[in-house]
């Protein structure tokens, strides 16, 4: 963890936003669980750590879907500091404060590279999550959301 961050509080926010709590939901998408991973993530995460397992086991398992968040979220944070993001840290984006947790949530919904891209281009690369023309959740939309958590 950097900077000292409530990550439980965080955790909570996230899982609120992307399943409303639940452990078995799968998205119109396939993205799937407590905290909305697809399968891109999980093979990152099973490639990592040499664990297999498939969807259904991963629906099931709450203790698996904590465990995966935890290597998630490391990950992240090891991303943000390899590629010196961290400078970003008590800056602006678009008018919103970044601090980890935001930096965290963008990754979260657009990867380690959006939220790259997002953070160099000063917010102007700033994709949201809606698919047939509906627009989603943008970038900075979780930027602002979980700054302050």
């Amino acid at each position: 963890k950097i900077m000292g961050e409530d990550n439980q509080s965080f955790k909570e926010a996230l899982a609120e936003s992307e399943s409303s709590g639940r452990t078995s939901i799968v998205n119109e998408l396939g993205y799937m669980g407590k905290y909305q991973f697809g399968d891109a993530r999980l093979k990152d995460y099973k490639r990592d750590t040499g664990e297999k397992f498939g969807r259904k086991t991963f629906l099931a398992s709450p203790e698996l879907q904590e465990k995966v968040f935890k290597w998630h979220e490391n990950d992240i944070h090891n991303f943000i500091i390899k590629n010196n993001l961290d400078r970003y840290i008590g800056q602006e984006i678009k008018g919103i404060p970044v601090t980890l947790n935001g930096l965290t949530a963008v990754a979260h919904l657009g990867g380690n590279t959006g939220m790259k891209n997002f953070l160099e281009s000063g917010g102007e690369k700033n994709p949201h999550d809606g698919v047939g023309g509906e627009i989603g959740t943008y970038l900075s939309d979780y930027l602002n959301k979980f700054k302050g958590i």
